[in-house]
């Protein structure tokens, strides 16, 4: 099973979620109400699988078991029972969402679509934190056409404390409690995040992440078991795609590798339909590089820190950013865990990595000078993040 970044403290994190020089830049603000918002129609598709549903069993097995259960009981699912509920009182000030049965005539429709889901266990001091991540994107895309308009991802992250040992039956629960539960439903939280989505008919620019590279002392850091298969590449690209469409409001390509067939997305819907939607070609490429990880131990703190490279380019302008960042945590060694051991040690490493990106994309909406000064060695820091953000700028 796939694993993604999980750090150490209970967290829960939904992920809604041209050519220039780095020379005299306009500075350029990202906020949600820089977006022009058009009343459209949109025809709600449902749910869906997303990526090859014959790999179900490692990409996302216990919410595949609750719709194949319903399926062969010949009944509906809960999934599609919760969201038929929550569909209901949908509103938005952007589109209008319709519900009748998908046909030619419904051009625009969207689906909430499950990418990956993952559970991680992790024993420190005879007890057992577990992550559980759900990937969710909206997809909006083309009927007729079958073609992908735009994605939104968005991830969702819980964690439970166990005594003893969890076994199947505990994770089956809080993964079907994650999307029944009343205190926090992933379902009603992502119809809350569409109501201030921004919809369109067609995007200018499209951008995404086209490359993730290890370098530096990274894979001897990264265990490998993450490393085989391109696993950590994945956990890089969608961590990074999740935050930046949710902190900069912009809709993004999904990276390409585990998750599409070429250059297309199959979807597989609850009543057992299929398509294969067509991906827009990139615009505007970001390129990463784990460029290595740092550890300083003092007499009662463990220092952690990350670094990465943040590369952008176009076709026409092959080098308008390289922005080195990194990020360093201070953790007290008597809440560590076993910090002997290189996959408890790898935990920590992963929660820099995304608190990293996770303040990155932030200042590319909000900047703060001081941030950048602090984490990035660049002179010219400032300026590269002002010529990002105007690629993020014409793909909103």
């Amino acid at each position: 099973m796939p694993y993604r970044f999980f750090g150490l403290l209970l967290v829960l994190m939904s992920f809604f979620l041209s050519g220039c020089q780095t020379q005299s830049v306009k500075k350029v603000h990202i906020t949600e109400k820089n977006i022009v918002k058009e009343m459209v129609d949109i025809s709600w598709a449902g749910f869906a699988f997303l990526g090859d549903f014959n790999q179900r069993e490692t990409r996302y097995p216990y919410t595949a078991k609750i719709i194949s259960s319903a399926e062969n009981n010949g009944q509906r699912s809960i999934i599609d029972s919760q969201l038929s509920v929550f569909i209901k009182g949908f509103q938005s000030d952007a589109y209008n969402l319709k519900t009748e049965k998908l046909t030619k005539s419904n051009k625009m429709s969207m689906a909430l679509g499950i990418t990956y889901e993952d559970v991680y266990e992790l024993d420190i001091d005879g007890k057992y934190k577990v992550s559980y991540e759900i990937g969710l994107n909206v997809v909006l895309f083309d009927f007729e056409d079958k073609k992908i308009i735009s994605v939104f991802p968005m991830r969702f992250l819980h964690n439970e404390l166990y005594k003893v040992k969890p076994n199947d039956a505990d994770h089956a629960r809080v993964i079907n409690n994650l999307y029944t539960g009343h205190e926090f439903n992933i379902l009603k939280e992502s119809l809350n995040r569409m109501q201030s989505l921004n919809i369109r008919e067609s995007y200018g620019n499209y951008i995404g992440v086209r490359n993730v590279a290890l370098t530096g002392n990274s894979k001897e850091i990264v265990p490998k078991k993450f490393i085989k298969g391109g696993v950590i590449h994945s956990q890089i690209a969608q961590e990074f795609e999740g935050l930046l469409s949710k902190n900069s409001f912009v809709p993004v390509v999904p990276y390409t590798k585990g998750e599409l067939i070429g250059r297309s997305m199959v979807a597989r819907f609850s009543d057992r339909s299929k398509l294969n939607l067509k991906l827009p070609e990139l615009d505007y490429y970001i390129d990463i590089d784990l460029r290595g990880f740092g550890f300083k131990q003092k007499k009662e703190h463990n220092g952690y820190t990350g670094r990465i490279t943040v590369k952008s380019s176009t076709e026409l302008s092959p080098n308008i950013t390289d922005l080195k960042l990194s990020k360093q945590l201070w953790v007290l060694e008597k809440a560590s865990g076993d910090i002997e051991n290189k996959e408890s040690q790898w935990i920590i490493y992963k929660d820099v990595l995304s608190r990293l990106i996770n303040d990155f994309t932030k200042q590319l909406a909000t900047s703060d000078s001081n941030w950048t000064k602090k984490h990035s060695v660049n002179k010219d820091a400032k300026e590269q993040m002002e010529s990002l953000r105007i690629l993020i700028k014409k793909s909103q």
